[in-house]
């Protein structure tokens, strides 16, 4: 069992199932007629937020998701707590290309989607009910997306989620666990990618088979603290990141970790390919702890080449 790098969290690693790649060539998107997030059917969507023009088009595009997550019924029942579930749910469309997965993108625009992520969390953050702006996209109906155009969700929230809060403790600047677990691992079998600015690598105890970290360098909060240089460093290893992910599966979930509003954090993206036989199932569920089929070491092993 292998113990998380701060968190109460246990893995057990259970290889039974060699590395199977996946050609993600093989998988193809639905028909674009209909879709809601294709050029032309711009007045399908909610009213347009923001939108970054290319080539006299749009290359992303921001609305109000349709159906939110936010905004449902809230009761107070027998003194049970309870807390607002009003806040923003948005969609940002990274591509106008029904086709193009997020892995297939230029760097420049993947730099693009990047700005559209930091704008959002900016412009959400005013709002002095919001708590955390939690950025994450599912690629694939096995991640949980319900439809095939490249999107990525934003969805504020009044609260700062309590695995936030818990990742917040342990990243205070000069005494944050971050900056060893990047410098650690930088020098590990588990890298995967560097380059001046980030590093990609397999955590040591995933709570995931083939789990995939990007992690800053150095101490930073947000995406807003990124220069132009560390920018494009960061849009390069993504989609390093992403193309080889999408080796083992074609579906899976990227969250976008950052610094709420007055709190200090270090900033990262983990990435979570979702493997048709590698479910959390009753000993998990029951349990919490995870189970992996594949040592990090080798799904790094296998992600470098």
């Amino acid at each position: 069992m292998r113990k998380d790098y701060f968190r109460d969290l246990w893995t057990f690693i259970a290889p039974g199932r060699a590395l199977r790649p996946f050609d993600p060539d093989s998988v193809c998107a639905s028909d674009s007629t209909g879709c809601f997030f294709c050029p032309g059917n711009e007045n399908t969507t909610p009213p347009e937020i923001d939108r970054v023009a290319k080539n006299g088009s749009w290359q992303v595009r921001v609305f109000p998701n349709k159906f939110p997550i936010t905004g449902g019924e809230d009761i107070s029942e027998n003194g049970w707590k309870t807390a607002s579930s009003q806040g923003h749910h948005e969609v940002i469309v990274e591509t106008p290309d029904h086709n193009q997965r997020l892995s297939q993108v230029t760097q420049d625009e993947m730099v693009l989607t990047l700005n559209a992520y930091r704008d959002r969390i900016k412009a959400l953050e005013t709002d002095a009910n919001v708590g955390y702006v939690s950025v994450f996209k599912n690629q694939g109906r096995e991640a949980g997306a319900s439809l095939d155009h490249s999107h990525t969700q934003v969805l504020a929230v009044s609260q700062v989620p309590a695995l936030i809060r818990e990742k917040a403790d342990h990243s205070h600047k000069g005494n944050c666990i971050y900056c060893k677990i990047a410098g650690s691992e930088a020098h590990s079998p588990r890298l995967v990618f560097e380059n001046e600015n980030f590093a990609a690598f397999c955590p040591f105890a995933p709570q995931f088979t083939h789990e995939l970290w990007i992690v800053a360098k150095d101490h930073m909060r947000t995406l807003d603290e990124l220069s132009e240089g560390a920018m494009a460093d960061l849009a390069s290893i993504m989609l390093k990141s992403l193309n080889a992910v999408e080796k083992l599966s074609p579906n899976y979930n990227m969250m976008v970790y950052y610094g709420p509003r007055g709190t200090d954090f270090h900033f990262h993206i983990e990435i979570v390919p979702r493997i048709p036989h590698q479910v959390k199932a009753g000993f998990e569920i029951g349990t919490d702890y995870a189970v992996i089929t594949t040592p990090p070491e080798e799904t790094a092993a296998f992600l470098r080449g």
